[in-house]
């Protein structure tokens, strides 16, 4: 599967061609693995290095091998790029791919175009940089002295940075970065769930290769090539995907089931799934009750009731739940001299009232009303039924109630 990157020339049947093979091969991911490891042997032999590394073009960092021809200088005839047959997330997506024509490709742009025909004939012409920046900075002026500095906004991936230092000294707050749509959800998670060593992009991803449900609530797969070879894996042993997103997304042209949502309504649609399976009893209670901060006792003002308040000189790190015979514990974590957590710190063998409701008496002599984070997601998510989800999402409230018992049954993951 040698790609030649000197003859540019592509019809159009060969590339539904191309797409073709390539969907059947994410299909079987084994004979993928295979078909690479033979070519990347096979150029070994022949003289070629080969270099393992990570793939920066997004947030995946997925596993690719750079080739090398020893002995020959670099070009894109002595360099190619593969997907790492022995990596956990091997990933060969467009962008890795195209990454030696990221400094030497023949239709790179190397000097600013200006249009000189309407917009849609295609009409260009070179300019020089003094010239590009002088029009726009002379532009951007005539709409700040126009409509004020709040009318400039910036947006970049990963020049958000450089980026600031066109907005902020106009005054305006406008500078928007791509994370809030696309890898902070993610990092956020990571960092509450599993704390700060692990916050990053590529630090810790799902179990893909195991699963055997996947919810997909607004997200692609295209952009993150390696996790989505690892995941199907998964589905070439039965694994079944469901998307819920507005559009119809591209993993959804297989065999993964496209459930079509209104926009802006996720919260809507998970309000009910929870609040279905907790009505059926199927959601892992065990698990919450360890896993989560579902049995953690929270006062009237919202905030978790600590070991402090209710004993003289405890800690204020430590989290109180109760038993359900009226006995108390405390939960926290144990850490390091750097301040990383490094343990649970626990009596693993207490088992705690998740719906426990009612007061406890503090250090003081006090009586606090409490409810467990468990009680109180049970009592906010209550009206949300699969009905009343329904007219909020578009989803029909049966397929609400199915997905619930499919996500709970096969234990899946989103």
């Amino acid at each position: 599967m040698s790609v030649d990157f000197v003859n540019l020339s592509m019809t159009r049947r060969k590339l539904i061609k191309g797409t073709a093979c390539s969907a059947a091969a994410a299909s079987a991911p084994s004979l993928v693995n295979h078909a690479f490891a033979e070519q990347i042997a096979k150029l070994e032999k022949e003289g070629w290095s080969k270099h393992p590394v990570a793939c920066t073009m997004c947030g995946a960092y997925c596993g690719i091998l750079a080739m090398r021809k020893e002995g020959e200088p670099i070009s894109e005839k002595t360099v190619r790029i593969f997907p790492n047959p022995g990596h956990p997330q091997q990933g060969y997506c467009g962008r890795s791919a195209g990454a030696m024509w990221i400094w030497n490709h023949p239709l790179r742009l190397r000097k600013p175009l200006k249009r000189i025909g309407e917009k849609g004939e295609g009409k260009f012409k070179e300019i020089t940089w003094d010239e590009a920046l002088n029009e726009i900075g002379a532009k951007v002026k005539d709409l700040v002295q126009k409509y004020g500095e709040s009318c400039i906004t910036t947006t970049s991936h990963n020049f958000q940075g450089m980026s600031k230092w066109l907005t902020f000294p106009l005054g305006s707050p406008n500078n928007i970065g791509h994370q809030s749509s696309c890898n902070a959800a993610g990092i956020n998670a990571r960092n509450w769930v599993f704390g700060t060593g692990f916050s990053g992009a590529g630090k810790l991803e799902p179990d893909y290769e195991n699963l055997r449900y996947l919810l997909l609530i607004g997200r692609t797969m295209g952009a993150s090539m390696g996790a989505l070879h690892t995941l199907n894996v998964a589905r070439a042993k039965g694994a079944r995907v469901v998307a819920i997103d507005p559009k119809m997304p591209d993993i959804t042209y297989g065999d993964a089931e496209w459930v079509a949502i209104r926009p802006g309504t996720d919260d809507a649609f998970l309000s009910a799934l929870i609040n279905e399976m907790l009505r059926t009893n199927t959601a892992d209670l065990d698990f919450i009750e360890k896993g989560t901060n579902g049995a953690y006792l929270i006062k009237e003002n919202g905030q978790p009731l600590t070991q402090a308040e209710v004993i003289q000189g405890g800690d204020k790190t430590k989290y109180v739940v109760a038993s359900p015979d009226g006995r108390l514990s405390f939960r926290g974590v144990l850490r390091n001299d750097k301040g990383i957590p490094t343990a649970f710190d626990e009596d693993s063998s207490f088992k705690a009232d998740l719906n426990m409701s009612g007061s406890v008496k503090l250090a003081d002599g006090s009586s606090c009303p409490v409810k467990t984070a468990f009680v109180i997601i049970k009592e906010t998510l209550a009206p949300y039924t699969p009905e009343k989800s329904s007219e909020i999402t578009g989803i029909p409230a049966d397929m609400i109630r199915r997905i619930a018992r499919d996500f709970t049954n096969l234990k899946g993951g989103n």
